[in-house]
């Protein structure tokens, strides 16, 4: 069994806890094909201390600065240093960053050569069992935190009792044959129920994805394709499942896809209402937020609840068109989203934003829902923030201060006692401390 700093390492690094139980990271072979590599990619964690994290047992920044050299690689530390400042992007300093080596806590001092470095890092790569070089950097020349310098990062090892299931038509046979409508079960019944004794996990390699394929996306801070990699991991494995769900605190539950990155810019990565964090203010909102939203609060929501839904049919029931003997109505995925919308602000934030009479009566729309499906909309299309047309980016910017206005005038609105109460979650996070951490909620994450 692997020490706790090593295996939540370990799952930081790849988010994808299936992937770490691979063993993930195989410098020598080219992502193209199966000739060797002559470039050595090195893992490059921040040293956060105390700091990272929710959970004491998170020394090191969850998503590692991957940096890839070889040997016409000149100023091999310096260029290092550079990426992790142009990776921070945060005004730090190429000579206040401190690189070293994870697994000894020894320092590659400036006046290191290239070649020396070289030979440090493919030794760090066959001694630290994880076939790659790991550095630890600490930032404004600070010296390795005791708790880093303590921590080792080990591989979670692959089972003996595995198989795997190579490229070809055997695994899509193994889901698709069967009395079972959905495949994952025909493929537990396939592979697994009659043999649990001696196997109980299985990967699953396919044939290369298409370009296009959601499996087949740009992961942040990951320079491989996980799914195409690695495979996928089906286990039925009680001791495997029960590591994972003991220790989940040790897998931080990281959003890396392009899209999932986007929405992270749409929040500011502050995001109370994701879990791409490990700031300690999640913790503290997360201790507040979930007693607003349990089966009784649902149950206490529901006359107003009621309430919107039925303005909803009466408003309905003035627009329906005849159209060939039938009742039509116009604008359905609109009338839905201005009944959702209405319905939970309303219940859970005491704000009645009206966008089901309003449209009724043929007024504009609340801003704030036009204003999220108009960001929303621009995000969907998948694309980097930067990549679309400069007036549709612009448009994407000005949705978005209309969205951070709304809430700061619901937020000023709840503090002055004009709306909210014991159903509100906004006065919830106002006046109540977590009993977590014994902290408010700060004003700044509200957004």
């Amino acid at each position: 069994m692997v020490k706790n700093d090593s295996l939540a390492l370990v799952a930081a690094a790849t988010g994808a806890a299936a992937v770490a139980t691979c063993g993930i990271y195989y410098n020598s072979r080219k992502r193209d094909g199966n000739a060797p590599s002559t470039k050595t990619t090195v893992l490059l964690f921040k040293d956060c201390g105390n700091d990272c994290g929710e959970s004491d047992r998170s020394t090191f920044s969850p998503n590692a600065i991957t940096f890839k050299c070889d040997s016409s690689t000149s100023g091999l530390l310096h260029a290092m240093k550079s990426a992790v400042v142009s990776d921070l992007g945060d005004g730090a300093s190429v000579d206040g960053v401190r690189l070293f080596v994870q697994s000894t806590g020894m320092e590659i001092k400036d006046d290191t050569d290239d070649a020396a470095i070289l030979r440090l890092l493919k030794e760090d790569s066959k001694s630290n069992g994880l076939s790659v070089p790991v550095l630890t950097f600490t930032l404004e020349g600070a010296a390795l935190s005791k708790k880093a310098a303590e921590s080792k990062l080990q591989k979670f090892p692959w089972p003996s009792n595995a198989i795997e299931l190579p490229f070809g038509y055997g695994h899509l046979l193994a889901f698709t044959k069967g009395k079972r409508e959905l495949p994952p079960f025909n493929g537990y019944d396939n592979l697994l129920r009659e043999n649990q004794s001696t196997i109980k996990t299985v990967r699953i390699r396919r044939f290369p994805y298409k370009k296009d394929d959601v499996l087949n996306q740009k992961y942040y801070g990951v320079d491989y394709k996980p799914h195409e990699d690695e495979g996928l991991i089906v286990t039925v494995d009680p001791d495997m499942i029960g590591e994972m769900l003991h220790r989940q605190e040790d897998f931080p539950k990281m959003w890396t896809s392009t899209q999932e990155r986007r929405v992270l810019e749409f929040v500011e990565s502050g995001g109370l209402f994701t879990d791409s964090t490990t700031s300690p203010e999640w913790e503290t909102a997360h201790a507040i937020l979930p007693k607003y939203f349990n089966a009784l609060r649902i149950q206490n929501y529901y006359p107003i609840i009621l309430e919107k839904t039925q303005a909803f049919v009466k408003e309905w029931t003035k627009l329906a068109v005849s159209r060939n003997g039938r009742n039509v109505i116009p604008d359905v995925a609109d009338w839905f989203a201005c009944m959702t919308a209405d319905a939970v602000v309303k219940s859970s934030m005491d704000y009645d934003m009206r966008n089901v009479e309003r449209k009724g009566a043929g007024e504009d729309l609340h801003r704030f829902l036009v204003a999220f499906r108009g960001a929303f909309g621009y995000l969907s299309k998948g694309k980097p923030l930067d990549n679309g047309p400069e007036t549709a980016l612009l448009q994407y910017r000005k949705h978005k201060q209309v969205c951070k206005e709304v809430v700061d005038e619901i937020t000023q609105a709840t503090r002055n006692g004009e709306i909210g109460g014991p159903l509100s979650f906004v006065t919830g996070m106002l006046e109540t401390k977590a009993s977590s951490t014994g902290d408010y909620i700060k004003m700044k994450d509200f957004w």
